[in-house]
């Protein structure tokens, strides 16, 4: 597979999953699902998914500065966008 076509399935991907989100909110929200533990259990799946990526992949991990400052910045800005975004819907 080329990089264009990997970069057209990877949008693709990414945009149905994100596309996703709200109905599955909804769902969860029907079931009387708080906005903490939707969003602790999506990054807990999403957390796992990750490794299990990185495992299979066997790619170097990035050095302990580089992943405090992307544990710093997703535990303030994309959770708080999260939070926000999953309690408008």
């Amino acid at each position: 597979m080329n990089n264009e076509r990997r970069g057209l399935a990877e949008c693709a991907s990414s945009a149905a999953a994100f596309g996703s989100v709200g109905v599955l909110v909804a769902l969860a929200q029907r079931e009387h699902v708080g906005t903490t533990t939707l969003l602790a259990s999506r990054y807990a799946l999403g957390a796992l998914a990750l490794w299990l990526v990185l495992l299979a992949l066997r790619r170097p991990l990035p050095g302990l500065r580089i992943g405090l400052a992307a544990v710093a910045l997703g535990a303030t800005t994309y959770a708080a966008a999260s939070a926000l975004y999953l309690a408008a819907i």
